[in-house]
């Protein structure tokens, strides 16, 4: 008697005959399956995707099949069992990010070679990639396929998690950095600490050429004028050595804070025919502002500005903050730690209003807090640390500021309101009213001939015949 197949070659055999792209993950989220439906439409040859694990990220990955993996990575509750349809987004053969919807089965009782997750793909289902997250859908799958049609639209390999955002600020900061990348100029980043300025400018340095080239950082608060010499001399030499003179970069860290002295200094590099170095400096304010208030060297802060990219603060683009977590969030699932898909709207409204001191920086580190913080796999608002909650208490808690006192108006109002009440109470008789207001009739008639410059003179019925 022949011996009965298992279910599991008889479930392979079920796959393998599917038309629709169908793969599976194990509870470690490793792909162990593929059909050929699947090869077939994500363009990879099975055997060069299995063992590749699916971490839930839009973020760069070092090789084709980690940036295809991330792409199918499934929400992270599937795999805490709930059953959900997802959108699945990749790029096809012909180069186009597109999103298909998927149904996500959590398998409990693995039937699969210890499989968690069996993801079936409706290849004819092509969604609308044009839609974009509202305010009243800042669900964490709204978010996720958001951020990879930004990463698709920038098309830059270094890190997005200070270029991410829709608001007209952060758009008008990416097609500045799109400018500097295509036309390598010399550059100048400006913002308040914390916002990102120093990744805008290494993003700039990676992305500007295909050559290899060094981006060599000169901390300018620290920095004498002897070191700064002898610093861009030696490092303009390594350059022409190496070959490397067009694609190098000085990067010059808050160029703002540098002395006088080595203003001069570096400005007069810019006078020698062969210093044809770019650089890309940071700044805390405009150094054409700076110049034009003799607070900075003319001639240097024109050298260095051909192209201005002004980082706005997080508090004027408050659109962009759910977006910038997600982003943050899902860098954090990159490097394989445990995987979210997102945050609760609880958490999201505390986070839109919270005030950001401390920028983009500071949003980095609630948000990887708050991943270390939470056990499940969504970051709910108990998850945020305790400086969310006690700044937006003391927020609503602050005191208003004193209100100026106008004395001699004050004074006036007050003389007025008891000349008045005199006046009804003696029925309109100054006599009696000046008796009662313990002053003269004249002088009653002075402040009544004063009042009258400003308010309606008194009618003939309050006046007496004497």
């Amino acid at each position: 008697m022949a011996r009965p197949r298992s279910s599991t070659t008889a479930l392979r055999n079920v796959l393998d005959q599917s038309q629709r792209p169908i793969y599976v993950l194990n509870e470690k989220r490793l792909i162990i399956y593929c059909n050929e439906a699947c090869a077939h439409w994500t363009g990879m040859a099975a055997e060069d995707l299995l063992g590749t694990r699916c971490d839930y990220h839009t973020q760069p990955a070092e090789t084709p099949n980690q940036e295809l993996a991330a792409c199918l990575s499934p929400p992270p509750e599937v795999f805490a069992g709930e059953q959900m349809v997802a959108k699945i987004s990749i790029r096809t053969q012909s180069g186009k990010l597109s999103h298909y919807q998927a149904n996500c089965l959590p398998l409990g009782i693995d039937p699969l070679d210890d499989a968690g997750v069996v993801v079936i793909v409706d290849e004819w289902s092509e969604l609308d990639s044009g839609a974009s997250a509202t305010d009243s859908e800042l669900n964490a799958e709204t978010l996720h396929q958001q951020l990879a049609m930004s990463r698709d639209k920038l098309s830059l390999p270094f890190t997005l998690d200070r270029l991410v955002g829709e608001s007209p600020l952060m758009r008008r900061v990416q097609d500045q950095v799109q400018l500097a990348i295509e036309q390598p100029t010399h550059v100048v980043v400006t913002g308040t600490a914390g916002s990102g300025r120093e990744h805008v400018a290494r993003t700039i340095h990676v992305n500007h050429t295909s050559m290899p080239g060094t981006l060599f950082p000169i901390a300018c608060p620290l920095i004498t004028v002897e070191s700064l010499q002898s610093t861009v001399a030696a490092f303009v030499k390594h350059c022409q050595q190496e070959d490397t003179l067009g694609s190098s970069s000085l990067l010059l860290l808050d160029i703002d804070q540098l002395s006088p002295e080595s203003q001069h200094e570096l400005n007069g590099f810019f006078s020698i025919p062969s210093f044809q170095m770019l650089t890309i400096a940071t700044s805390c304010c405009c150094l054409l502002a700076l110049a034009n208030e003799g607070q900075f060297n003319k001639s240097l802060a024109y050298a260095l500005s051909t192209l201005v990219i002004e980082m706005p603060c997080l508090s004027d683009r408050g659109s962009d903050i759910a977006l910038l977590a997600q982003s943050i969030l899902e860098d954090f699932n990159a490097e394989g730690n445990h995987q979210f898909s997102g945050f609760s709207d609880e958490a999201i409204d505390r986070l839109l209003h919270h005030t950001w001191n401390g920028e983009v920086d500071e949003l980095v580190d609630i948000v990887r807090s708050s991943c270390q913080r939470s056990e499940s796999s969504v970051i709910h608002e108990t998850d945020l640390p305790e400086s969310i909650e006690k700044t937006i208490q003391a927020e609503a808690r602050r005191p208003k500021p004193p209100q100026a006192i106008d004395l001699d108006n004050f004074l006036a109002a007050a003389e007025q309101e008891l000349i008045e009440r005199a006046l009804v109470e003696a029925k309109g008789n100054k006599t009696r009213a000046a008796k009662l207001l313990g002053i003269t009739r004249a002088r009653l008639h002075r402040r009544l001939q004063q009042q009258s410059t400003t308010e309606p003179p008194v009618s003939e019925s309050q006046t007496d015949a004497s």
